[in-house]
């Protein structure tokens, strides 16, 4: 067999010529397939686990300052209610010592109430004549709140000149 017969049975057995491999062509990032244009898989892979992460971190950062806020709320809320409460049972102790002057008005000293785990202090100081100091006190968890009241007339009826809440005795 000739070279020129070989050639014609080759082809007839395979009619198809064997194609050759050929390399991706890549033009800045972008490889062409079928009309449209494709990012390479590794880039886009890149750009869509930084994206992911960038996302994450700050949905974790809006989660974090969320809570810190929320804590905050509360502590703030439990400490406007405690303070409430100490003041109303400071209150309550100087209204006390102006019953028990009241009841009778040579009283001088002091007393105290106890409302379940909570307790406030007063303490009665004759400062001439008809005069009398009332000072109150109380402590709910940390805070403290401090009544001082004045009277400058005890009889026939109490007449109180003055009642502030004070920083200290």
């Amino acid at each position: 067999m000739n070279g020129a017969s070989y050639a014609r049975v080759r082809r007839m057995n395979n009619p198809m010529p064997a194609a050759q491999p050929q390399a991706p062509r890549l033009t800045r990032g972008w490889r062409s397939g079928r009309g449209m244009h494709v990012r390479c898989r590794s880039q886009a892979g890149y750009l869509t686990l930084v994206v992911v992460l960038v996302v994450g971190a700050i949905g974790l950062a809006v989660a974090v300052a969320l809570l810190l806020l929320g804590s905050s709320a509360t502590r703030t809320a439990l400490a406007v209610q405690q303070s409430a409460q100490a003041r109303m049972f400071a209150d309550s102790c100087a209204e006390e010592a102006l019953q028990q002057i009241r009841s009778s008005t040579s009283f001088v000293g002091s007393g105290s109430l106890t409302f379940g785990a909570d307790t406030c202090w007063y303490n009665v100081t004759n400062l001439s004549g008809q005069s009398r100091l009332i000072t109150a006190s109380s402590t709910v968890g940390t805070i403290v709140r401090k009544v001082r009241v004045n009277l400058d007339r005890i009889n026939p009826q109490i007449n109180v000149t003055s009642w502030q809440e004070v920083d200290g005795f």
